[in-house]
């Protein structure tokens, strides 16, 4: 194969004229680097097709030095550029040739040198290396040669490749369907090395029933070919026992189609096939198609992905697409079936006429309005209405649309949700008409968040779909802030927003809008829940409420909505040790809190949960008193403290903050033994939980050792 230098554009743009079915190598050199890409073009009925096109990556040439001597040039290059010989020319019009530079180079120093004396003004020099040594595939072996359905072959082979420039596999093969080519990168298989083993799959899907005849050939980055080898593969039943499988009857849908006389029209004429298998286990459909001039079409079609299941019936099959380049006259259609065994049905025959005499079918004349969002109303006006009967649906960009009434030239009927910019289009039984420019749908943005309602400080992750936009760059805002900032808080351009600590508002309003057009727009809204703060400190917004716990959970400030005048920070602590506030004479104190910021006042009360530090019956009524630390008294206020159903915790209503503290009347110790009349459990209970123990007796008091026994035997005090 020869080679052929073109030159290019500044838009990377040129023609040549190239031999037809031929194999070639197009490389696009930049400095010391080179591109590949490998092609095929071939005659076709209606004109030129490229077969395959492989690029490969760039791969970096040997690098050629140039130092003035004097009056002489000297050129140098790597020792390791085997095969490499120097050239010159003087311009660099693609009329001038390339000379080879006279003398052998010398090595020295690990490069190859060689001297040219300085006879111009200008010269110009590459390193250009011989074709190099072609490719070569031995030990060819096939895993099978009769493959059965749901099989795999491995077809295994030893290339051979000397240069290290392997570019692909040209893989070419004949069969009932015609004749085929494929061609396959060779970097898309790993095949990198000088000798390898390659290995590749061959499966029965892509083959039709019978033998195909293979021939495989390598072709390296030279365009040098390999020797080719050849194989076949035969494709048959799995064998066993059953019935062939029974073709009954075929009929088109109809005698004759009349093909539209819009320009590259389309018809997919359809055939009602009854048939009958009582093994439930036929594996292909044969179509042939028999034109006017003596062209004939074959399909295998697997019965699975065409609706043919179970054990029989009617099924419509549309195995062929005639077009524009179909001739008028009478078309003849063979159908067969072919079980997995390998059995096969009896074969059918129908024919019908592609007639251009025909009446053209209806076609769509244009629509008012030209868009329109999904669900707004749209006219279609349609010529030859008539001839399409009743059974006939209309579609924007695949989607069905809803009808709402048909005239004499004309449908209404309203955009389908889901549906883009694209043209309407008629659909019949028999073939598909669209409209000659697009019914125009705005993108539409769905936003969704992955919960409606958050307290803050929470986050929130918008999930969002964009149809109908080529451009889907997202803006955000909350509030009608783009962004949003620490008062509404802040949201990503990936939609994770992140509530503030204090909301201004029960609700935000997040909108997603296109960046480059930003009227298409969608908006959501997060409701703000009441907020809840561990660490013993948090917000509370005063229209809301909230609460605040303790990092333990052990004590907690519930503030009902309306009861602050403004938002506030508040805190919660419990008091312990020796800060536990000293009791009045005659009183235990037996949890204490401290709330601030001291001083704040409730429009309406808030509830306090305190830790006892002694477990109480519950529903027991305790005294609730405000604590002056600094005068060291307490002040009674009337209120007081129920204690909860764990009989470790007290509830109660306070109006302002201090420190509060639930106390009761201190026990006067006895001086006979204690005593127990009875012993239960101070709540409910099961199996692994603890709960508190309720004594009765006499002379129980504080300091007490409780010794529980098991069997008489002490288990834990």
């Amino acid at each position: 194969m020869g080679h052929r230098e073109l030159p290019l554009s500044n838009q990377a743009k040129t023609e040549t004229f190239l031999s037809l079915n031929q194999a070639f190598i197009l490389r696009i050199y930049k400095g010391n680097f080179m591109t590949r890409a490998f092609f095929r073009i071939v005659v076709t009925c209606t004109g030129l097709a490229i077969l395959g096109f492989s690029t490969f990556p760039l791969r970096s040439g040997p690098q050629l030095q140039v130092e003035v001597d004097g009056a002489d040039l000297v050129l140098a290059w790597p020792t390791n550029a085997v095969g490499f010989r120097a050239q010159s020319r003087i311009g660099l019009s693609i009329s001038e040739s390339w000379n080879d530079l006279n003398g052998a180079p010398v090595v020295t120093s690990g490069l190859q040198r060689i001297s040219v004396s300085r006879t111009n003004a200008h010269q110009f020099f590459r390193l250009v290396k011989d074709s190099g040594t072609n490719p070569a595939v031995s030990a060819l072996a096939l895993s099978t040669n009769a493959l059965t359905f749901g099989s795999t072959a491995t077809l295994a082979f030893d290339i051979i490749e000397p240069d290290v420039d392997l570019a692909a596999l040209e893989l070419t093969w004949t069969n009932v369907l015609g004749s085929f080519s494929n061609i396959i990168s060779a970097n898309s298989i790993g095949l990198s090395t000088d000798a390898i083993r390659a290995e590749l799959p061959i499966r029965p899907e892509t083959l039709p029933v019978g033998t195909s005849y293979f021939r495989l050939r390598l072709v390296d980055l030279m365009g040098l070919y390999s020797a080719p080898v050849y194989f076949t593969i035969t494709i048959v039943g799995q064998g066993g026992s059953g019935a062939a499988p029974q073709l009954l009857s075929v009929a088109a849908e109809a005698a004759a189609w009349g093909p539209s006389f819009e320009a590259n029209w389309k018809l997919k004429p359809g055939f009602l096939l009854e048939w009958n298998d009582p093994d439930s286990d036929v594996e292909r459909i044969r179509a042939v198609l028999r034109m006017p001039f003596g062209e004939i079409e074959v399909r295998e079609l697997q019965a699975t992905r065409v609706g043919f299941l179970n054990t029989g019936g009617t099924d419509l099959l549309r195995p062929f697409t005639l077009s524009y380049t179909n001739a008028a006259g009478t078309y003849l259609a063979e159908f067969q079936l072919i079980d997995r065994t390998g059995r096969t049905s009896e074969v059918r025959f129908v024919q019908f006429d592609l007639d251009y005499s025909a009446p053209p079918p209806a076609q769509i004349s244009g629509f008012s309005p030209g868009s329109g969002a999904p669900n707004s109303p749209v006219t279609l006006f349609v010529d030859s209405l008539s001839s399409l009967g009743t059974n006939f649906q209309v579609t924007l960009a695949g989607v069905p649309c809803q009808i709402i009434t048909n005239g004499v030239n004309y449908i209404s009927l309203t955009v389908p949700a889901g549906a883009v910019t694209a043209p309407f289009k008629l659909v019949t039984e028999a073939q598909v008409t669209a409209s000659s420019s697009s019914f125009v749908v705005p993108p539409v943005i769905t936003l969704t968040p992955d919960r409606d309602q958050a307290a803050p400080g929470e986050p929130v992750q918008f999930m969002t779909s964009i149809r109908g936009a080529t451009n889907q760059m997202l803006t955000f805002s909350v509030n009608g802030i783009a962004g949003g900032n620490a008062i509404v808080g802040l949201i990503s351009s990936q939609g994770h927003y992140q509530l503030p600590l204090l909301p201004p508002t029960l609700s935000m309003t997040v909108v997603a809008s296109l960046t480059t057009q930003p009227g298409i727009t969608a908006t959501a809204l997060v409701q703000v829940l009441p907020s809840t703060s561990l660490g013993g400190t948090g917000w509370v917004n005063s229209a809301q409420g909230g609460s605040v716990y303790t990092t333990d959970g052990t004590a907690s400030l519930d503030v009902p909505p309306g009861a602050l005048l403004t938002n506030a920070l508040l805190s919660i602590g419990v008091i312990r040790g020796t800060n536990v506030p000293t009791p009045a004479p005659g009183r235990r104190v037996l949890g204490a809190v401290r709330l601030d910021p001291d001083g704040t006042i409730f429009n309406q009360p808030a509830t306090v949960t305190l830790p006892l530090a002694e477990a109480r019956p519950p529903g027991r009524i305790l005294s609730l008193k405000y604590f002056i630390r600094s005068t060291g008294e307490f002040r009674d206020e009337g209120l007081t403290a129920i204690v909860a159903a764990n009989g470790r915790e007290a509830v109660g209503q306070i109006s302002h903050f201090s420190e509060v503290a639930v106390d009761e009347a201190e026990v006067v110790v006895s001086s006979g033994p204690p005593q127990i009349f009875g012993l239960k459990a101070a709540s409910t209970f099961h199996e692994g939980l603890a709960v508190p123990v309720l004594i009765t007796g006499q002379n129980l008091v504080p300091g007490l050792r409780i010794e529980v026994l098991l069997d008489g035997q002490p288990t834990a005090t």
